[in-house]
């Protein structure tokens, strides 16, 4: 069972030890400047991805002032434990979280690189929907947590991708 806690003094060097694959370096920042950009965020989550007791990947969330929704800035999973359904799981349990949270805000939103198709594939199996090309390149996709699709209880897919910032490129999973 995958669960969420919050980077702190005593994780965050394993997770700055995570890693993606070459390929996915374009997409997603380190960890450890999206740590350094949290502390510059308020409202912002920096959180581990645990499997058991090891970390296993990084999620960075919160609501972005600019629009008043959720924004998925980072979502990775380390490269050996990647292709094992740990993003899809961790994204819906990042979505459970936010949809009972406060403050509440209509939907959850990500940004990705448009070459990244991992990350395309993984955001609409969960209900994820195209919103369009964001001015800084990425494609931007909602999910609306007042209404959760079925998605959500759909067998976990085996496709899996990264996202990232509002403007950056991220890999992921």
């Amino acid at each position: 069972m995958l669960r969420l806690k919050r980077i702190n003094k005593n994780n965050w060097e394993d997770c700055v030890a995570l890693r993606v694959s070459r390929e996915q370096k374009k997409f997603i920042a380190a960890n450890l400047y999206s740590i350094a950009e949290a502390q510059f965020l308020p409202g912002f989550k920096a959180t581990g991805i645990y499997l058991k007791q090891e970390m296993i990947g990084f999620a960075l969330y919160g609501i972005d002032p600019d629009d008043g929704n959720y924004w998925l800035y980072r979502l990775m999973i380390d490269k050996a434990q990647q292709r094992q359904g740990h993003a899809r799981i961790a994204l819906q349990e990042i979505i459970k979280t936010l949809a009972k949270g406060t403050p509440a805000a209509p939907k959850l939103m990500v940004g990705y690189h448009v070459d990244n198709l991992a990350a395309h594939r993984l955001y609409e199996s969960v209900g994820f929907r195209a919103e369009g090309l964001a001015p800084w390149g990425e494609k931007i996709a909602g999910f609306h947590l007042a209404s959760p699709p079925l998605a959500l209880e759909r067998p976990r897919s085996a496709q899996q991708g990264l996202s990232r910032s509002k403007n950056v490129d991220f890999p992921g999973v």
